[in-house]
């Protein structure tokens, strides 16, 4: 499932890249964040939280940074699985930055897989909550750089 989008956020563009790049920042970007911690450069482990339909699980992730261009892109990979549920998430995301004045354009990529039990709910189930989460990401993003 591929999905695009770009907000606007009243922050400037090496501040916005800076941050993108913190646990702490991630944490309160990603929706149904648990915790987030640093294990290596540019490797993170995240617990999410998620609900679909009437299924609930935690989502252990890793994300990694792939690919850096100070202060123009951070794009990075994520796998995950739910211990137990037979569930696991494969994608990629990639963050454009450009500036606009005193603010700065975010234009993001994101293209998700979703395998095991969640997945078996269909298709369009977790389209729509994979559509909500994004969008969660693009109101965080403004959220936390406002």
């Amino acid at each position: 499932m591929e999905f695009e989008g770009d907000i606007l956020v009243p922050a400037e563009r090496q501040f916005v890249f800076d941050e993108m790049q913190k646990p702490e920042m991630i944490q309160k970007i990603l929706p149904n964040c648990e915790s987030v911690e640093k294990v290596e450069d540019n490797k993170y482990v995240a617990v999410l939280n998620e609900k679909v339909s009437k299924i609930s699980m935690k989502l252990e992730t890793e994300l990694e940074l792939v690919e850096i261009r100070d202060p123009d892109l951070v794009k990075l990979t994520i796998t995950g699985e739910a211990p137990g549920s037979n569930t696991s998430v494969q994608g990629t995301a990639t963050f454009e930055l450009s500036e606009e004045g005193q603010e700065t354009r975010i234009q993001y990529t994101m293209d998700v897989e979703v395998s095991g039990k969640l997945a078996s709910i269909g298709f369009r189930m977790i389209k729509h909550v994979a559509k909500k989460r994004i969008d969660e990401i693009g109101t965080n993003l403004q959220t936390v750089f406002q």
